[in-house]
């Protein structure tokens, strides 16, 4: 197996532990702590396709949709809207779910921000989008299943 592949499989894996990370903290109501994890996964979902790719990205942040964009414009494929839509749903909750911020002249602290519904919604994102990741890399015979 190539060493980009060996990368996107460790990348799966991981986000497949996010995505685990993300449910279990729903359960125990921490629910700034789900989003987060629901966002890292789709971040390293979408890291691992990059690497089947030849693309690494250290950085991320809103640059990763232009890099995922911009990889796979050529082999597009009817799922990875959900891919994209996850990444840019999700992107914004890297530092909100984290760090108190600022709204109309009030400092808002995570758990104010996000209640059960968004984090639901942002499992739900992430499990698409991890799905998809799955099966294209799949497809481009990269093997999930622990070693």
């Amino acid at each position: 197996m190539s060493l980009f592949k060996e990368f996107a499989r460790s990348y799966i894996r991981e986000a497949l532990r996010d995505l685990k990370r993300a449910e279990n903290m729903l359960k125990a109501e921490d629910y700034p702590a789900s989003i987060f994890f629901s966002q890292q996964c789709v971040e390293k979902a979408v890291k691992a396709m990059l690497e089947v790719k030849g693309e690494y990205v250290y950085n991320h942040g809103p640059r990763l949709a232009g890099y995922f964009l911009k990889t796979f414009q050529e082999d597009w494929r009817r799922g990875f809207d959900k891919i994209l839509e996850a990444l840019e749903k999700l992107q914004e909750y890297y530092t909100r779910s984290r760090y108190p911020f600022i709204i109309d002249e009030k400092v808002i602290e995570p758990s104010q921000y996000i209640p059960k519904e968004k984090a639901e919604k942002a499992i739900k994102l992430a499990e698409e989008a991890f799905l998809e990741a799955k099966r294209y890399l799949e497809d481009e015979g990269v093997r999930i299943e622990d070693r």
